[in-house]
């Protein structure tokens, strides 16, 4: 068997686990039919539809109409808000 070259990524670590994915998890594991999951993610109607809520669609509108980028911004957010 041959053994591969280090490369930049010999020795990484893995990043702890991100505890919004476990509220996830925790959310598919729970069989209460009454159960909201707070975690990241999309809003659904009693249909079990996606809805958007109109202050979305109108910060949508907003963006579009000031022609910005939808980047995402820093992990410690954008500078001139903090």
């Amino acid at each position: 068997m041959e053994s591969n070259p280090p490369t930049i990524w010999t020795g990484l670590q893995a990043a702890p686990p991100d505890p919004v994915f476990g509220l996830i998890h925790n959310f598919i594991a729970d069989t209460n039919p009454k159960k909201v999951l707070l975690g990241v993610g999309i809003y659904k109607g009693e249909d079990g539809k996606p809805f958007v809520l109109n202050t979305v669609r109108k910060a949508e509108q907003m963006m579009l109409d000031a022609k910005q980028d939808k980047e995402y911004a820093f992990p410690d957010g954008y500078p001139a808000f903090r």
